[in-house]
């Protein structure tokens, strides 16, 4: 009897074995590049920091604060995630803005560091809500899936999350604020990742493929047919 039969059986158990491996661990990423840009006006202070991360309109007072997390994917090997979540935590002061405040989410290639000019940067790609009840004690979540897979395809190293107040465009009376910790907070913003790895028997099972037809073609062994 060949050989061959033997490793037809061993084979199919490896790639089996092989196939029903774990996926890669999810990754965590902690920003080293956290707070918020200001406008500068008689009764706004203009700021670009990473205590805290403010995101802040007050019309009485011409004030505007979005607030900025960048993250990098240096050292990842990433290439796509099927899951993509910021999380902010509460800076402590308690955040005051009702049940519930939407937040304006602006993406963009970081540099690594909050500078005043990081007001204005970004495209808009979605609105996440902050809930007092819907999310958990002093934090603030969202997703950004689609947003990193857009950057990774670029080759984009480090992402950054412009996030601004859409009553920013109401022209009075009108005061909105959420504050979250920055980079050099107590708990500065994560970023929790899901990544799409090639399953780990995807090339072992091609192997068992090729040495299938290999053993079928031996010399001195009939080729089947059809």
């Amino acid at each position: 009897m060949s050989n061959c039969t033997g490793w037809h059986s061993a084979l199919i158990l490896l790639v089996a074995s092989s196939l029903a491996a774990p996926t890669a661990s999810a990754l965590e990423l902690t920003s080293t590049a956290a707070g918020f840009a200001g406008t500068l006006t008689t009764n706004c202070q203009s700021d670009a920091n990473n205590l805290e991360i403010e995101i802040l309109y007050n019309s009485y007072l011409s004030c505007q604060r979005h607030g900025i997390a960048e993250f990098s994917f240096a050292g990842t090997g990433l290439s796509s995630v099927s899951g993509a979540i910021v999380t902010l935590f509460d800076a402590g002061v308690g955040n005051m803005e009702g049940f519930s405040f939407a937040v304006d989410l602006y993406g963009y290639a970081g540099d690594g560091q909050v500078t005043s000019s990081d007001f204005t940067v970004g495209s808009y790609f979605r609105t996440a809500t902050w809930s007092r009840y819907g999310d958990p004690q002093g934090q603030f979540a969202f997703d950004v899936t689609d947003f990193v897979n857009a950057q990774l395809a670029l080759g984009t190293e480090i992402i950054g999350v412009n996030l601004r107040a859409p009553l920013e465009t109401t022209n009075c009376c009108t005061t909105t604020f959420l504050f979250f910790d920055g980079a050099l907070g107590d708990h500065p913003p994560t970023l929790s990742l899901e990544p799409v790895p090639l399953p780990a028997g995807a090339w072992l099972f091609g192997s068992a493929l090729g040495l299938m037809g290999w053993c079928r073609r031996r010399p001195g062994r009939p080729v089947l047919a059809g």
